[in-house]
């Protein structure tokens, strides 16, 4: 019963708020509840929530019988209330910041007989603190005492306040019809927000998926989850409700949504407004914190507080739901350190304490002990050398079974690809970590039951033992978790699932041509998430059937993997003097997409001109009727045509376009709550080559990754020669590095039997046109010979160096290949900041048919973007460099930037016309090597 009142309160302060009925001078907001039962605790309950302002002070008066006994039992279901809640005067004198005002007051039912009720009710009404109570609830176990209570108040408060405005409210297990503005609150019968109310609901349903960061994936899935799990279900829906609230409190208007939104927006990107925001943040925090305590939450004691960290770790969950304790139901205030302050600047303050911690309050203490215990639990992990042991080696050495698939072998290797890079701190890797293990266990099932439960135990077994590293790359600051819900107001305010989309369908005259073209096919449905999506597709002379059904087929494929379940409907026109002929056959064509689920729909009518086709459109479109008309690309050659079109859609309906590298809707007609989308999918690497057909995509994971700074150090020889002149020397070291790869490499060749490298020998072998004496002098770093490391083990005669081994098979593969350190410090460096979705290294992939494989340095993503790197650790450029980059990224890049890394001199001669070569095609050379040792932040700024 409890859920049932709670829903028919939550309707009821969306729809009567507290702070309506109070004077915008007066500071307190005071209720009156005569009765208490459980639907009164519920009542309470959403009133401390709700009555969260800046602008008013909440304060409760509850008038019962056994009013002691009633406080005391309504405590002990929410321990810690009374931490935040002045309870009967239990927080006066204290230091402490009071949330709300609770006071119990014996009063006995028997005063409410008939012929005492009005009398004890104008006593009740004397007593009101600020002499005015402005909302009131009766709540007796009795619907017709509830009903004769509230008629009796209403003309008692008539009385004494003619002039104000009252709520009176009184609780009934019937349905019944508000009468003399009297307002009876029927607590039966509803099994969701959306009985009573469905705008609360959709707002609630927005408010989780910004809370679960859910919206990329299937809106109608998630729908049905979020309404089976109650709690999450009356969390979300009281966040919904609170935002009537923190509008009014900075004086917006709440009647009409899209225009509360765009204000809120307004108010968003206003700097001056920010302090005003941040209270309404720390707000948001007191009204979770009330939202926990009275479902029964408590937090860990001070004390026992460590001890529960470590819990949180055993569970893999910063909440323990069976004990019904959160580390976060402390205080906070509007003051955002850890994200805006030194702490955001320097990390290493998170994993130390120091004095700048002393000013932080509650929450912001919270995190940084939790990061901590995150990160002690995590070094600890990581010293088991995690990659070469446990679940992860038992794992490999199943899958060498011969029976196993490539398939799933590939998938493993993507796996490890993403653990890798989780283990090296990476934040974005960290993030998609689920994603990873469910494409890998998706393959998993494939090859049988055996093989399934084996390799589920293990990766289960791993989850939770990666799960400390996780959370530790996060860096979380749970504060921010209040700023977000606020951010996302005008989202909750104007999001809808399903919406019907309409759009161009882009086509192209070669599958070699589709990169950039196709995706704008799908960009928009990637962030709207239609229910529906209607394709206008117009034939001309160069459409061809194969192309067009090939990247249907492709775009169907990509919106599945991308959980976006729409129906697909095509309307299809073109000139007859052109494709009556092919009529037939097109026809057939999307008879067999139907046939095998590609689309739902589709509707064809060639025409004799294009004004005829405009029509075509006019009509078909009115029967599907969409919500929003994506006009980002044109449909006809025309641009009279194509004018002519957009004037019948923006006359008809909300209409938008697409920017799909910033991910802006721009131009929004009738559809500003477009802009309010925060999307957070992104292109990953495989999904934009297989938008274009790419096939037998594969990458490696560059070795390394702890020693990658060292040698890159010995690579441009900064502690070689002249410490501070080291820059001007920077090539010459990388042209004798890349002549001692060839050296090494040559000797191997000749001499690959032995396990060691005689340095005599090898110095008869080398031919370089350099000083051998240069080489030496690298080799020596190499051997430690000048304090450092060893990569290369020495043996000596009469203290001399006569021959060394490698440390081992990866040093040795980075000192025989020229030029792999420069791809493998970029890769690194790229990957330690973790701004980007996604970093491939070495990534091979062919054109679907073709036998030809090609291979690209880098491949780059964030967002719709892409980033494509051609590392060349060269003295000279050759055109070549710069014709295949351009070719391959026009290709396969969608979004794409073009980049050539090197550590070429580019500022005069031939190399200098090669570069402003590439310029003329829009490839970017990088090779200062300031740039190249900020290359991270390089390639950012380019995004």
């Amino acid at each position: 019963m409890k859920y049932e009142y709670t829903l028919a309160f939550q309707a009821l302060l969306y729809r009567r708020p507290l702070f309506e009925f109070i004077g915008k001078s007066e500071r307190n907001m005071n209720i009156l509840v005569l009765g208490w039962n459980e639907a009164a605790e519920a009542f309470v309950d959403q009133c401390l929530q709700a009555g969260q302002m800046d602008k008013h002070e909440l304060h409760v008066m509850i008038l019962s019988d056994h009013a002691e006994q009633a406080m005391e039992k309504y405590l002990s279901d929410r321990p810690d209330l009374k931490r935040f809640v002045n309870v009967n005067g239990s927080l006066s004198g204290q230091n402490v910041e009071i949330y709300a005002e609770l006071n119990f007051k014996e009063f006995s039912q028997n005063n409410l007989e008939e012929t005492e009720i009005e009398n004890s009710l104008l006593d009740i009404l004397a007593e009101a603190p600020d002499e005015k109570y402005h909302y009131f609830m009766v709540a007796f176990e009795d619907d017709g005492l509830n009903q004769k209570v509230a008629n009796a108040l209403k003309n008692t408060v008539n009385e004494l306040m003619p002039e104000e405005t009252n709520a009176i409210h009184y609780v009934t297990t019937q349905k019944e019809n508000s009468e003399n503005g009297i307002f009876p609150i029927c607590i039966r019968g509803f099994q969701t927000i959306a009985d009573i109310d469905p705008e609360l609901e959709r707002m609630a349903y927005n408010a989780h998926l910004t809370w679960e960061d859910s919206i990329n994936g299937d809106a109608v899935a998630e729908l049905q989850k979020f309404r089976a799990d109650k709690y999450n279900y009356l969390s979300s829906v009281a966040l919904a409700l609170s935002i009537r609230y923190k509008l009014a409190d900075l004086d917006i208007d709440y009647e009409e949504c899209q225009t509360a939104a765009e204000e809120f927006w307004n108010k968003l990107q206003d700097n001056e407004a920010k302090e005003t925001l941040n209270r309404i943040i720390a707000l948001e925090h007191r009204r979770w914190v009330l939202h926990m305590c009275c479902a029964g939450w408590t937090a860990p004691p001070e004390e026992l507080r460590q001890k529960y960290y470590d819990d949180c770790i055993l569970r893999c969950s910063v909440k323990d739901k069976e004990n019904k304790i959160h580390p976060c139901i402390v205080r906070s205030s509007v003051e955002t350190p850890l994200s805006t302050g030194i702490f955001s600047q320097d990390k290493n303050l998170w994993d130390q304490k120091s004095e700048n911690e002393e000013a932080l309050d509650e929450l912001d203490r919270m995190s940084l002990e939790l990061h901590r215990r995150m990160a002690v639990k995590a070094k600890k992990y990581m010293q088991e050398n995690p990659l070469d042991s446990g679940e992860i080696l038992e794992i490999r050495e199943y899958l060498k079974n011969p029976r196993i698939s490539d398939k799933l072998k590939r998938e493993w290797e993507r796996f490890v690809f993403c653990l890798k890079n989780i283990f090296d701190g990476n934040w974005a890797y960290s993030k998609q970590y689920d994603r990873y293990k469910e494409m890998f266990l998706e393959t998993v099932q494939a090859e049988g039951e055996e093989c399934l439960n084996f390799i589920n135990e293990r990766v289960s077994i791993l989850s939770k033992k990666i799960w400390p590293v996780i959370e530790k790359n996060f860096y979380r600051d749970y504060k921010m978790n209040d700023e977000i819900l606020v951010r996302k107001i005008p989202f909750i305010l104007t999001y809808r699932i399903g919406f019907s989309l309409a759009m161009a369908f882009r086509t192209t005259t070669s599958l070699t041509a589709m990169n950039d073209t196709m995706f704008k096919n799908v960009a928009s449905a990637t962030v709207i998430k239609p229910g529906k999506l209607t394709y206008l597709l117009y034939l001309d002379e160069n459409s061809q059937k194969e192309v067009i059904r090939h990247m249907i087929q492709i775009v169907v494929k990509y919106m599945r993997g991308k959980g976006i379940n729409c129906e697909i409907t095509f309307l299809i026109t073109g000139r007859k003097d052109v494709q009556k002929e092919k009529e037939s056959s097109w026809r057939k064509c999307f008879d067999r997409l139907m046939q095998n689920g590609y689309i739902k729909d589709y509707k064809f009518g060639l025409t004799e001109t294009e004004r005829e086709a405009l029509e075509f459109w006019n009509e078909t479109l009115a029967e599907h009727r969409p919500d929003l008309f994506d006009g980002t690309t044109n449909l006809f050659q025309s641009m009279q045509a194509n004018g002519e079109l957009l004037k019948m859609i923006q006359d008809r309906y909300a209409y938008f376009e697409f920017d799909s590298r910033s991910k802006q809707f721009r131009n929004n007609q009738n559809c500003r709550f477009l802009s309010y989308i925060e999307d957070h999918t992104y292109l990953g690497i495989e999904e934009m080559f297989g938008l274009v057909g790419a096939a037998d995509m594969e990458f490696h994971y560059p070795v390394l990754g702890s020693e990658y700074k060292k040698l890159w150090n010995i690579y441009i020889g900064r502690n070689r020669g002249n410490k501070m002149k080291w820059k001007e020397n920077v090539r010459n070291s990388v042209k004798n590095w890349n002549i001692m790869c060839d050296t090494l490499k040559n000797y191997e060749e000749v001499y690959c039997s032995k396990d060691y490298v005689d340095m005599r020998l090898l110095e008869k072998s080398y031919t370089g046109y350099r000083r051998w004496s240069d080489i030496q002098k690298i080799l020596y770093e190499l051997l430690g010979e000048t304090g450092g490391k060893q990569y290369l083990l020495p043996e000596k005669e009469n203290g001399q160096i006569v021959r060394f081994r490698y440390l081992n098979q990866d040093i040795k593969s980075v000192l025989t290949k020229a030029g792999e350190i420069l791809e493998i410090y970029t890769y690194f460096k790229v990957c330690e900041q973790g701004w980007f979705d996604e970093v491939a290294c070495g990534y091979c992939f062919r054109w679907e048919d073709e036998k030809i494989s090609n291979e690209l340095d880098l491949v780059l993503t964030k967002g719709f973007q892409s980033l494509i790197v051609e590392c060349k650790a060269r003295s000279k450029l050759d055109q070549n460099f710069y014709f295949k980059l351009n070719s391959l990224v026009d290709m396969f890049g969608i979004g794409a930037h073009k980049i050539l890394l090197t550590t070429a001199k580019t500022d005069d001669g031939d190399n200098r016309m090669q570069q402003e070569r590439g310029n003329m095609m829009g490839i970017t050379t990088i090779s200062d090597i300031q740039n190249i040792e900020e290359i991270a932040e390089k390639f950012k700024e380019l995004v």
